[in-house]
């Protein structure tokens, strides 16, 4: 019940404004954001992330928070079209310390980014330079293809975008296979 939830992190953000506590009190501005998300509300989204980056940027930007802030951010301006904000977060969002999957989930968005900016040379540059993590990657590596089949689509060429479907496919059975359990009979 989104309505009961806001109110208590309402609750929160008052202790933590009484306590004077920034990272909790950013921590409610994130958790509002992902509430507006959720509601489709990305005006409010956008606000509330503001305000969460602004507590965070100076003393906790080496957070987890600080990250999730960020993809909010570029989330929010994503949806409301304001792109080069929106990569402007992804961008920030690559100098931190990431790991081998954030890196190449933060080039994804970055490619969505341009895609629906409808630069698609610089949409398919971008997913052309990820690195996917060598364990874990299954479900970043389908991403790609799925990204580079819309963008091949966009651009007409029929045979890359089925290329790329059919890649994207394989990797989820082959993911799917190695997951499922061995049965002998």
């Amino acid at each position: 019940e989104p309505a009961l939830a806001l109110g208590k992190i309402e609750e929160a953000l008052g202790i933590s404004l009484t306590n004077k506590n920034t990272l909790d009190e950013a921590r409610c501005y994130i958790l509002i954001g992902e509430i507006n998300e959720t509601a489709e509300e990305w005006k409010l989204a956008l606000e509330n992330y503001n305000t969460a980056y602004e507590k965070l940027k100076r003393k906790y930007s080496d957070t987890p928070e600080f990250k999730q802030t960020l993809r909010g951010l570029s989330n929010a301006n994503l949806k409301l079209g304001n792109f080069s904000q929106s990569l402007q977060s992804l961008q920030e969002t690559a100098t931190l310390n990431l790991t081998p999957a954030e890196k190449a989930e933060t080039q994804l968005k970055i490619s969505e980014v341009y895609f629906q900016q409808e630069d698609y040379p610089q949409a398919l540059n971008t997913i052309d330079d990820i690195n996917l993590p060598p364990t874990d990657g299954a479900a970043l590596a389908a991403g790609v293809q799925n990204q580079k089949a819309k963008i091949y689509a966009r651009q007409n060429n029929t045979k890359e975008a089925t290329e790329a479907i059919q890649s994207s496919q394989n990797v989820m059975r082959s993911n799917r296979g190695a997951m499922a359990p061995v049965q002998e009979q």
